[in-house]
């Protein structure tokens, strides 16, 4: 059975877990069924074509995360949102240190996911 979200990774040490998703009907559908009433401006948000979305449920410590037009630089703009809501929890200021506990957050995310959203093959380890 297919999954609805292209990608799941789970933020260590931190303890969330991000959904990514590269289809807006079944992001908004995914968030609906996981979540609660308030997301319906996200909803339509979603709807109204934008290229990437982030929401996030902080009680659950879930990252839901849409990439939608299948560019890097959309990834790096919804995965800096991750880091920095991510951060933030932990009490960590996203600029502190000249930002390198975000870049080295972003930087991970990003290995995670790039191939994925750019639809490129899975990397080996060698």
């Amino acid at each position: 059975m297919k999954t609805s979200f292209i990608r799941h990774i789970r933020v260590q040490p931190y303890g969330w877990h991000l959904y990514l998703f590269d289809d807006r009907e079944k992001w908004a559908k995914f968030v609906a069924r996981k979540t609660h009433a308030s997301l319906a401006n996200k909803r339509r948000d979603c709807a109204d074509g934008t290229t990437g979305i982030t929401h996030v449920d902080y009680d659950a410590k879930i990252l839901y995360i849409g990439v939608f037009d299948g560019e890097i630089g959309t990834l790096a703009h919804e995965m800096t949102h991750a880091g920095v809501f991510v951060l933030d929890h932990a009490g960590i200021e996203a600029g502190a240190s000249d930002g390198e506990t975000l870049a080295y957050l972003i930087g991970h995310l990003m290995d995670e996911c790039v191939q994925k959203v750019l639809k490129l093959p899975v990397r080996k380890t060698p």
